[in-house]
């Protein structure tokens, strides 16, 4: 069986990014855990960041950036909207987590193989996929 792998890195940033942040500052998006505020995800210009860092540590960090509170149920509404998407072009789509898309090849007729920027097959999954990123996707092969 052949599978594609779709990675979608900060897919949640992203779909703030989409959804209503039109801003130049860079974007830190928090949740909370228990008492503390950690980071969920960060938008790319953040060097340095990591997922569940302390906001504290953040913030000294990044004194501009705009920070948003995570919105968990929209972030898996446009992610289930995705493979809803990719299910009309494979019957073999899964999601694993918000960044990561697995489809099943095998029966499909690809347009353009693997590892090029135009991957397409008859609606092009990598625009969609570019609906919902900052053109960040990578698209390629997993060896079974």
């Amino acid at each position: 069986m052949r599978i594609l792998c779709v990675l979608l890195p900060h897919f949640p940033i992203n779909c703030e990014k989409l959804r209503n942040h039109d801003t130049t500052h860079p974007l830190i998006m928090t949740t909370t855990v228990g008492s503390q505020k950690l980071v969920l995800d960060y938008s790319r210009e953040c060097k340095g960041l990591q997922r569940e860092m302390p906001l504290q540590q953040v913030l000294s960090l990044y004194v501009e950036a705009e920070l948003i509170q995570a919105d968990i149920p929209y972030y898996w509404d446009v992610f289930n909207e995705t493979l809803d998407f990719m299910e009309e072009k494979s019957p073999l789509v899964e999601g694993s987590d918000l960044e990561a898309i697995y489809i099943g090849l095998d029966g499909l007729e690809l347009a353009v193989l693997f590892y090029t920027k135009e991957f397409n097959t008859a609606g092009s999954w990598r625009n969609q996929t570019e609906n919902h990123t900052d053109g960040s996707a990578l698209i390629g092969p997993i060896r079974t």
